[in-house]
């Protein structure tokens, strides 16, 4: 039997079969919906729904883009 910390809780989880990666669980300590990241040795994660690059704004390709105003006066020399 292998036992593995929740993330969220650290409730102690056992597993008593053979687990593939990829298999995804809730905590029934803390209901939080859990990811087996690999096996050898056993690694938990939080569950994603989908790519975290898909649910993020992609940032802009250069800086110069940002418009940002910092509050410093610039000097005229």
């Amino acid at each position: 039997m292998v036992s593995v910390p929740c993330p969220s809780c650290g409730r102690s989880l056992h597993f008593r079969k053979a687990t593939q990666a990829g298999a995804r669980l809730t905590c029934p300590g803390c209901g939080t919906r859990l990811e087996v990241l690999a096996t050898t040795p056993m690694e938990l994660d939080w569950a994603f729904d989908g790519p975290i690059q898909d649910q993020v704004e992609p940032l802009p390709e250069a800086l110069d883009e940002l418009d940002v105003d910092d509050g410093l006066a610039k000097s005229q020399a």
